[in-house]
């Protein structure tokens, strides 16, 4: 949660190379949370990490690489209003890193980097595309320079992954897995067809089993066809602060597992 100075202080602070700050998913945007948000963000953009807080980073001068999550397209920011329309929710995100950010990210070779969740198709990659275009032309930068990676977790991107590839050309950095999104999207296309009955999520539903296997494998192929980073989703789960040492010490090994999986799904093949 951006919002949320203690949350954004341990994961910049954490020795992590990089963080995703999410206005999307794990976000309530209000607009006291979005303005906080954009605060924090600009705050770390320029090295404060540790945002005042108690935390102190765990490797002296060490800042990991902002990965910034906007809104998806079907959020509006209902504060902000352009000719009477409102604005995007995404556009909003993107233009607050942007213009506050985006120039101090690229002159330090740091990015600005994105990651685009809930794209049904090329055509809002393409639309991506172009928002990307003309803000380095108006903020001076070079062409690619801002790169985005496109998180795969709708049932109609699944089959279009090497045209929202092409879409985005020297701005992307590739495709990124997203279990439980895909899961939910496939449920709301399909879900009312008796053919398409999703199985038990708490059996089935995992990486290493057909359905989401030949949902990662097909990311992978398309990634390494047009020569694409393509990476895995993240591990979902977290210990609380009072975890014993065995829930922690399962749960790490749990992780280490899913994204060893992964890695040997995505590595490249000679």
């Amino acid at each position: 949660d951006p919002s949320d100075a203690d949350h954004m202080a341990r994961a910049f602070c954490s020795g992590a190379n990089g963080v995703q700050v999410d206005f999307d998913d794990g976000f309530c945007p209000t607009w006291h949370n979005v303005l906080k948000g954009h605060l924090h963000l600009h705050r770390v953009s320029r090295g404060d990490v540790c945002l005042h807080t108690q935390h102190k980073s765990v490797k002296e001068g060490h800042v990991p690489i902002i990965m910034a999550r906007p809104r998806a397209w079907n959020m509006h920011e209902n504060n902000v209003t352009v000719s009477g329309r409102r604005v995007p929710g995404a556009l909003f995100d993107f233009a607050m890193h942007m213009w506050h950010s985006g120039t101090v990210l690229a002159e330090n070779g740091r990015g600005p980097f994105f990651y685009l969740s809930k794209l049904e198709g090329w055509r809002e990659a393409q639309v991506w595309d172009e928002v990307f275009a003309w803000s380095e032309q108006k903020l001076g930068m070079s062409k690619g320079t801002i790169r985005a990676c496109v998180l795969i977790e709708s049932l109609p991107a699944a089959f279009e992954m090497e045209e929202i590839l092409f879409a985005l050309k020297d701005h992307s950095l590739g495709l990124n897995c997203g279990m439980w999104d895909y899961s939910a999207s496939f449920i709301c296309r399909l879900g009312h067809m008796p053919a398409y009955m999703f199985p038990d999520r708490s059996k089935y539903v995992s990486m290493d089993r057909e359905l989401l296997s030949a949902y990662r494998a097909q990311l992978v192929a398309a990634c390494h066809k047009r020569g694409a980073p393509a990476t895995g989703g993240m591990f979902a789960l977290e210990a609380g602060k009072h975890a014993s040492s065995e829930v922690v010490r399962t749960l790490g090994e749990r992780a280490v597992g899913a994204k060893r999986g992964d890695a040997e799904a995505m590595k490249d093949v000679v």
